[in-house]
């Protein structure tokens, strides 16, 4: 069984598979190039529920970056990646976070990773 994580590295989308063999990054097409902003996110019938605005991968600007990166204590990592640290879900016995990324002055959700996720990218060398 794999499992695959979307992850960005100079402004490109991968997905990090990883398998029972191993893993590897797989190259992959952002289908809309549209950032989504904080004032979008506000005039959504539900703007309490982030999930059912962004989706992984997705480009979101610095005021929605800014947003959770202030709106509980971060968990900050390498590479420019932070969780926000109250758990979103669980998924096979762990809790997932909002993970996003900057890179070079541009922001990305990620979506929902547990903190294992997270550092096997990092490691990975993303």
């Amino acid at each position: 069984m794999s499992k695959d994580y979307k992850t960005i590295k100079d402004g490109q989308a991968s997905i990090l598979k990883m398998t029972g063999e191993g893993t590897c990054l797989i190259p992959v097409v952002i289908l809309s190039d549209k950032i989504k902003t904080l004032k979008q996110w506000e005039n959504t019938s539900t703007p309490s529920d982030f999930s059912e605005f962004a989706r992984e991968g997705d480009q979101v600007d610095e005021e929605i970056f800014n947003y959770f990166w202030g709106v509980l204590p971060p968990v900050a990592y390498e590479k420019g990646i932070f969780q926000v640290s109250e758990p979103y879900s669980q998924r096979g016995g762990y809790f997932t976070y909002s993970t996003f990324q900057e890179i070079e002055k541009k922001f990305y959700f990620l979506g929902y990773l547990t903190k294992q996720e997270v550092l096997e990218i990092i490691e990975k060398g993303n």
